[in-house]
């Protein structure tokens, strides 16, 4: 997948309405070995400039208001994880930097839906 196209696919739509159901939790970021592998969506996974995530249940293409600190950003979940320890929400690695994030934090993670 060429960067251009991954970073327009990630892009959240025009309008989101907010639900105001929040998550809070720990977060982490996954990257290199998924890297250009698919999903479980069906996306090739792109660590480099999608802002997307893996949650255990919310339904594929749920976008979330992510916070940490004074950060904010909006990833779409087009995978499913984290297995392992607490945490509730997995970002790409490019979703972890654009909010500081470079191990396990603390975030809330607001539910949003596409506007009509």
């Amino acid at each position: 997948m060429i960067a251009g196209r991954a970073a327009a696919v990630c892009l959240p739509p025009g309008k989101v309405v907010r639900t105001g159901l929040v998550l809070h939790g720990e977060a982490s970021w996954y990257g290199a070995y998924f890297h250009g592998r698919e999903t479980t969506n069906g996306e090739r996974f792109d660590m480099f400039f999608a802002h997307t995530c893996a949650h255990r249940e919310l339904p594929f293409g749920t976008w979330l208001l992510v916070t940490h600190g004074d950060r904010e950003l909006m990833v779409r979940v087009n995978d499913r994880g984290p297995f392992s320890g607490n945490r509730f929400l997995d970002l790409s690695w490019a979703g972890a930097c654009a909010l500081g994030i470079d191990a396990v934090a603390e975030v809330t993670a607001e539910i949003c839906v596409a506007g009509v």
